[in-house]
């Protein structure tokens, strides 16, 4: 059975993800000055995504040699002398002693892409990717990254410069949500982002602690079973690179 201190949630958090080229690790600075567990990583897609550690400590033998193994002992030999009659440079012996067996833990972990899996997207971001045709492939790949659960945050609204009507961007934004099944959330500010991700970073921690407790021993198999490596969704993911949108 995995103990709950052996497993947590973490945030990860696209390290190219920023407020403004002023301020590149907004996102990652504020969780952890909330607590939040996360980590900065180069995501093949996405924004963020939250992973459950498995933490699996391994227990290694080996010898370490006792302190006075290897010193070596000075002896003087005083039949020995030089031309001047002063003693001989000191011979040196090698001094015995048996290895004593220690126990070193070394720290592994696995970590599993819980799921879920959140684009980011400014309004004027999202203008400029449905002209430049990147909001199309953006859809295809999460639609095939195997993560169940895509939620596309559209941050704010257009400014004055915007090319794309907002009454379009919302058409844009409707038909993500039921043609793709993609929770497509409005929200008005990057402080009301970072606010509902600190939320939703908790809720999933109390929920993977009750569902640990609940299943007990059964708990890392569930996890094996229903859960991808994080790993297999980097290679998936970049592997969905290279496929075009039909």
């Amino acid at each position: 059975m995995t103990d709950p201190e052996e497993a947590e949630i973490v945030l990860i958090v696209d390290n190219r993800e920023k407020r403004n080229n002023q301020d590149i690790n907004y996102f990652y600075d504020r969780f952890k000055a909330s607590g939040i567990k996360t980590e900065l990583r180069s995501l093949p897609l996405g924004d963020f995504v939250w992973i459950l550690r498995i933490k699996n400590n391994q227990d290694v033998f080996y010898d370490e040699p006792d302190q006075n193994e290897l010193a070596e002992i000075n002896n003087p030999d005083p039949d020995q002398q030089d031309e001047n009659g002063g003693t001989k440079k000191k011979t040196k012996t090698k001094k015995a002693k048996r290895a004593t067996k220690k126990v070193k833990k070394i720290a592994e972990y696995t970590d599993y892409v819980l799921d879920f899996i959140v684009e980011r997207k400014t309004a004027d971001d999202l203008a400029a990717s449905i002209m430049d045709g990147r909001y199309e492939e953006q859809k295809f790949r999460l639609k095939n990254c195997g993560i169940n659960n895509v939620i596309y945050l559209v941050e704010g609204t257009p400014g004055q410069y915007c090319k794309i009507p907002e009454a379009v961007l919302r058409k844009a934004s409707i038909h993500t949500q039921i043609f793709h099944s993609f929770n497509v959330m409005r929200i008005p500010t990057i402080q009301e982002s970072l606010k509902w991700l600190t939320q939703m970073t908790k809720e999933m921690a109390y929920r993977m602690n009750m569902t640990q407790k609940q299943m007990a021993g059964e708990f890392e198999d569930r996890i094996k079973d229903t859960l991808i490596d994080f790993r297999q969704f980097q290679n998936e993911s970049s592997k969905n690179s290279n496929l075009n949108v039909q």
